[in-house]
């Protein structure tokens, strides 16, 4: 038997093709457009992500024909903190609003007077923000009351695929509503009485359920658009946090793991959610419903050194380590802020820009290099500074994500955070599928559970801090600490120019 894993990604939709112990058999990914605009506008057209699963689907099946006749289950993942209206048809009413997209400013404002930042807090265990889906959903309704009467259901990117599948575009799972905040953490239900609060109808949410509960099967107009057979069983999914937190063999209470990807992350699987009383993390329940992760997200990795490599004009990443390698630890005395695009934990400031701090005429081309590996596990070390300050002991980590292949940029995370990082065999690429095959696995009865389906993935390499660099990051990140704040003004100012 096979699993078809599909992962609508900030950048890329991907399909995936993986045997019944989790190898991939093949897999295809196109780009998908993102438009941005004045205010904050950020979408998809759902559309597209149909039309690239399609033609994804199509070159899977030129290649592997028996396999795809043989997939016994289904499961999607995508980003996570969207928006997607859509009538009783399932049909879009309005492109996708990105969990980046903050034009409801002025709704979060709203929300912020009427509810509080603390108490929606510790209501859903996320953070509240112009990116939060009630607010999302209120700039719809505000702005747009005819198409918000129309709504059947908001839907996050993932939900709208999973009822392409099924022809039932009412249903979700406990990670997605969590990290939107339309749900209690506690409870895992709506609140009524926030949404009563806000005058929003609770009845256009979808259903909730666990990533791994099927929620319907493949139905035969969609078996016939992606070429397989009709009534695979189609499982909720989960969201791309919570599917690449199994990617990266984090499945049991204390795992801590770390991704570095376009954006990255430190979460630590916990059997409840951990409040930070500055709220500088926040809360995500698990793929199989059971825990919940808690999370720090900064909001530039992948974006940082793909920014290097253009400004610095380097055409590959292999020259890009090599250079970076070149220069001692702590870039002589160049810091780095890694906030292209505003920073999220534990900052939480869309306004905030980066900065080279220190640039002086000794520095070349690679001291800036590695000053921005530096910068963004400083951002990291940023994070797991909240993380034990909330009790949460982090000294092994496992990593995934494109930036885990730099052999150099492990040993600077190791020695900057400090903790052992920890690689496992699973293709950076693939770690975000593989979390939805395994939902997919468990869903239709390849797997008793999620750790069960763990069992196919090895470590493979430890790096352990290197002992004369961590106390030139000790220092540094003091300094990079004091940063944001003196900074923080002018960067508003700025800010106001756009």
């Amino acid at each position: 038997m096979t699993i078809l894993a599909i992962d609508l990604g900030t950048t890329t939709v991907k399909v995936s093709l993986f045997a019944d112990n989790m190898a991939v058999i093949d897999s295809a990914h196109e780009r998908v457009n993102t438009v941005t605009g004045a205010g904050g506008l950020a979408t998809q057209d759902a559309s597209d992500w149909l039309e690239i699963i399609g033609r994804n689907c199509a070159g899977i099946r030129a290649s592997y024909p028996q396999e795809m006749l043989d997939v016994a289950g289904i499961a999607v993942t995508g980003h996570m903190m969207g928006c997607l209206p859509v009538d009783r048809a399932g049909r879009p009413l309005a492109d996708h609003m990105l969990h980046s997209d903050t034009r409801a400013r002025s709704q979060y404002d709203r929300i912020e007077a009427l509810i509080g930042s603390d108490n929606f807090y510790y209501l859903t265990g996320n953070i509240l923000s112009a990116a939060s889906v009630l607010a999302k959903i209120l700039w719809f309704r505000d702005n747009h009351p005819d198409l918000y009467n129309k709504t059947a259901c908001f839907l996050n990117a993932k939900d709208y695929i999973s009822g392409f599948l099924t022809s039932c575009f009412n249903k979700t799972d406990y990670s997605d509503a969590s990290h939107a905040g339309l749900i209690n953490i506690s409870t895992r239900k709506y609140p009524q009485e926030l949404f009563n609060e806000l005058d929003l109808d609770i009845n256009k949410m979808p259903e909730l359920h666990a990533g791994t509960d099927q929620i319907g099967s493949l139905s035969e107009s969609a078996a016939k658009f992606l070429g397989i057979n009709s009534g695979i069983p189609v499982m909720a999914g989960s969201g791309d946090g919570a599917c690449s937190a199994i990617g990266s063999a984090a499945g049991s209470l204390g795992d801590i793991y770390c991704c570095m990807g376009t954006t990255a992350w430190i979460a630590a699987v916990n059997d409840k959610p951990i409040f930070d009383k500055h709220r500088r993390s926040f809360n995500i329940i698990t793929a199989d419903g059971s825990a919940v992760s808690t999370y720090g997200t900064t909001q530039n990795c992948g974006r940082s050194t793909d920014f290097a490599q253009r400004f610095f004009a380097i055409p590959n990443m292999r020259d890009f380590d090599e250079l970076a390698a070149s220069a001692p630890a702590g870039s002589d005395n160049l810091i780095f802020l890694p906030y292209l695009d505003g920073e999220r934990s534990p900052i939480y400031d869309p306004d905030t820009q980066g900065v080279f701090f220190g640039l002086n005429k000794k520095h070349g081309r690679e001291h800036g290099l590695r000053s921005i590996l530096e910068g963004v596990a400083f951002a990291l070390r940023h994070i797991a500074e909240v993380h034990r300050e909330n009790g949460i002991a982090i000294n092994r980590v496992s990593l995934i994500g494109g930036g885990g292949r730099s052999e150099i940029w492990r040993q600077i995370l190791a020695s900057t955070i400090p903790a052992e990082i920890i690689r496992v065999d699973v293709p950076s690429e693939d770690a975000t599928t593989l979390g939805a095959a395994i939902i997919a696995g468990t869903g239709a009865g390849l797997f008793g559970s999620i750790q069960q389906g763990l069992k196919y993935i090895k470590e493979i390499e430890a790096t352990a801090p290197e002992a004369k660099w961590v106390p030139v990051y000790d220092r540094l990140f003091e300094i990079y600490s004091g940063l944001y704040p003196a900074l923080r003004s002018s960067h508003k100012a700025l800010a106001a120019d756009k």
